[in-house]
């Protein structure tokens, strides 16, 4: 079959910077009040801090990071926040009121503060938590080699400072928005559902017209991916509905998918090309479609229900669209027409995009199979497995905290160096502009550079013209509230410059807000240096020290989900794992799935340099999730049901089976092993491990069609002998087994392909 690779449009090169730009600026429902809102929080905490005789930098910018959409501000979460707070003034205090009287322990102790801190409360998933403990860590520090009599006094402010504004923050998110997270991103999920259907139903009318219609431009590149993420990172911080947290992960990997595929057929339908082949496929077509319509509206209403009752469970899986026999009827009209020799006279351009454009309606099938029931059902099933063990070391996390440490440390040298008490705040944009990957940081180096340097310069501009003439505090603030609104819009875009607003706002308040207004700008353009030079510490650290790539972690994700799923196929002869080793596996691969798509966000930035295809990426880690949930379902039924011993026949066809499955999935943890490595992209290390995946993946796979089909003759000649003997529920719990057995070789090549996509992109 001539096909034309659905995926192929995935690796387009991204949108220009002016028309993103354009396109994140475009104005939303609410966002223009949101914007408004969180100016006023960011106001109220400056004007509270003055009040009480505490004016710190700290209380706007703590207030403006609890206010934004992607960090969640609860009474239940209040207290810990600020008990971390003031833990960490007093060990801040007691540490460094020691250490400067030692400096030869002063750095290393420093460093191992902020690298711990910034370990186990990264900014990406922890920033309140983040400013609690660094707040004090730094201030101490750094006033405690300048003036150590006064060190405590600053700690104290600048952790007041910290609690006004998590007070502040907590009381205006719970007035303005509490909504349910969990509640909020179901909905965004049931929009980009309907949206994707009504998307399809398009494309496919213009696919099946007549006569092509030229369409100008092209559909816009949708931001669904990134908004349900922040969401998803909600749902996590908010704690309150965990047991939601791996539907509503499956969920956005679904609906990513099939907006993404409808993407692809939009791509396909603009071609112009004959109408022969298409025409032919027709009634086969229009059946699929209908039922991926209906699957989709499925999706729409499950996410709409996000606790749905138990009847409307079972109503959505017995009504399920029968996509495989709809598939396999599309397939085989295009096998009898290759036989029958109608496509002769087909042009190959028409019979490519014919092709492509079917595929890619294969693909969303085989995205839409499992229904919405069953895959939260699969995801709530069991208790989840206690232990009172510690968790293990993360190395991705401890790679981060290093990186964020060392910048933050080379930031210390600099201040001690200028030796002037004014370039304090160049300890803390280390820690706000860093994510976990070396090559994500610096491709949005320009962005948050660019938030910084207005921010520095609007600070400037407003010590020169504005503060001289300003007498009372309300002023002060109203500055305050003109500069944060149109940043924090910004801010409330897409995630390209989203951090402009947000740094803007940071810097601003670092620089021109202290205990009063600056008579002069020398203290200003000394904060200013500080967040420059912050700034390029934090990018230094991370190119001298080991730097990493999203696109690397997300190879060394997939390695560790393999070698999970790989636990579930044990080799002939060893210990099998028992029900809760097995619901384990599968929780831990399920908790992998959101630090994919994690990775993959992060991963964007670095289309170039990366290395991977972050699209396939995506689609992997829910085909990854599906097979782990179908093998540990395998392992639950044959303990559950206590089949008796199987005959030789039996026993050998299905461990032929097992045995393919495993050796292909031992291929591509193979294949991720090769492409793994520390080297930079495109460099001669890359390569040679792009060489060497590459003859890894063109290895042949395994029969797994070929052992699935033995297994299947060997079951349906043992049903009226050995397992009419049986009990039911253990011969339904066998018959159970080869449906499962018979989905994951479904899926396993599919897997492998994307995979293989991801690790080795076309370039």
């Amino acid at each position: 079959m001539s096909v034309v690779p659905a995926a192929a449009r995935l690796i387009d090169p991204p949108p220009r910077m002016i028309e993103s730009l354009w396109a994140e600026l475009a104005p939303t429902p609410g966002r223009w009040r949101r914007s408004v809102f969180i100016g006023l929080g960011t106001m109220t905490a400056l004007v509270v801090a003055w009040t009480i005789q505490m004016p710190s930098f700290a209380a706007p910018v703590v207030a403006l990071f609890g206010l934004l959409p992607s960090n969640v501000c609860t009474w239940r979460k209040l207290p810990l926040r600020l008990a971390l707070t003031t833990a960490g003034a007093v060990l801040s205090i007691t540490v460094a009121g020691v250490l400067v009287q030692l400096p030869w322990l002063l750095l290393p102790a420093f460093f191992a503060g902020v690298a711990l801190t910034a370990y186990c409360c990264p900014v990406t998933s922890g920033p309140l938590e983040l400013l609690a403990l660094l707040y004090p860590l730094c201030t101490a520090f750094y006033m405690g080699v300048f003036d150590p009599d006064g060190m405590p006094m600053a700690v104290a402010e600048i952790c007041v400072g910290y609690a006004v504004g998590i007070v502040t923050a907590t009381t205006f998110s719970r007035l303005f928005a509490a909504d349910d997270a969990a509640a909020t991103l179901a909905g965004a999920l049931a929009a980009g559902f309907a949206r994707a259907r009504v998307r399809l139903d398009e494309v496919t009318a213009r696919f099946a017209a007549e006569g092509f219609e030229p369409i100008p431009g092209e559909a816009p590149i949708s931001p669904q991916f990134a908004r349900d993420m922040q969401l998803l990172e909600r749902v996590r911080q908010e704690g309150r509905r965990r047991e939601d947290v791996a539907m509503l992960s499956l969920a956005i990997v679904v609906v990513d998918h099939a907006l993404t595929l409808t993407d692809t057929m939009d791509a396909l339908a603009r071609h112009d090309v004959g109408r022969t082949y298409r025409r032919l496929l027709a009634p086969q077509l229009s059946v699929l479609v209908a039922r991926l319509g209906a699957g989709l509206r499925g999706f729409e209403q499950a996410a709409r229900e996000l606790r749905p009752l138990a009847a409307t469970f079972a109503t959505l899986h017995a009504q399920w669209p029968d996509f495989r026999a709809a598939t396999a009827a599309v397939e085989a009209q295009q096998l009898a027409l290759r036989r029958t020799g109608t496509l002769v006279n087909v042009d190959i351009a028409e019979e490519a995009n014919t092709d492509a454009f079917v595929r890619a309606l294969i693909d969303l099938a085989e995205t839409l199979h499992t229904s919405p029931a069953e895959l939260r059902e699969r995801a709530t099933s069991g208790a989840e497995p206690r232990s009172v063990a510690l968790p293990g070391l993360d190395p991705y996390a401890a790679r981060y905290g290093v990186h964020v440490g060392l910048g933050t440390t080379f930031s210390y040298l600099i201040g001690i160096v200028a030796d002037t008490p004014d370039l304090f705040n160049v300890l803390f944009h280390p820690a706000f502009l860093a994510v976990s990957s070396y090559g994500a940081t610096i491709h949005r180096a320009g962005t948050r550079l660019a938030g910084t340097v207005i921010g520095c310069f609007v600070a400037i501009v407003a010590t020169i013209a504005v503060t001289p003439n300003i007498f009372e505090l309300p002023a002060l603030a109203l500055v305050l509230f003109a500069v944060t609104v149109p940043s924090a819009y910004v801010a409330l875009g897409g995630p390209r410059f989203s951090y402009v607003g947000l740094q803007i706002v940071v810097a601003f308040a670092i620089v021109a807000l202290a205990e009063q207004a600056h008579a002069d700008v020398q203290s200003p353009l000394w904060r200013a240096y500080g967040a420059l030079l912050g700034t390029a510490a934090l990018f230094f650290a991370f190119r001298v020290v080991g730097p990493d790539y999203a696109g690397r972690q997300l190879v060394a994700r997939f390695i560790d989900v393999v070698r999970e799923i790989l636990r579930l196929v044990p080799r002939p002869g060893s210990v099998p794992l028992t029900v809760t080793e097995a619901m384990g596996v599968r929780q831990r691969i399920v908790a992998t799935l959101p630090d994919i798509l994690r990775l993959a966000d992060e991963a964007r930035a670095e289309r170039v340099t990366g290395g991977v295809d972050t699209n396939a990426a995506v689609v992997a880690g829910g085909r990854g999730v599906r097979i782990g949930y179908r093998l540990a379902a395998i392992w639950e039924g044959r303990v559950a049901s206590r089949r008796p011993p199987l005959s030789e026949p039996l026993q050998t066809s299905l461990v032929n089976v097992e045995i393919a499955i495993r050796a292909s999935l031992e291929l591509a943890l193979s294949m991720l092993e090769a492409r793994h490595t520390m080297a930079r992209p495109r460099s001669r290390g890359y390569r040679q491990a792009y060489a060497v995946a590459s003859a890894v993946a063109s290895e042949p796979r395994p029969d797994l069609s070929g052992a699935l089909s033995g297994l299947e003759r060997t079951i349906d000649a043992a049903r009226a002998t050995e397992l009419d003997e049986w009990p039911p529920t253990a011969r339904g719990a066998l018959v159970a087994e080869l449906e499962h057995l018979r989905r994951i070789v479904e899926l396993l090549p599919s897997f492998d392909d994307y995979l293989e996509q991801m690790i080795l992109p076309r370039r």
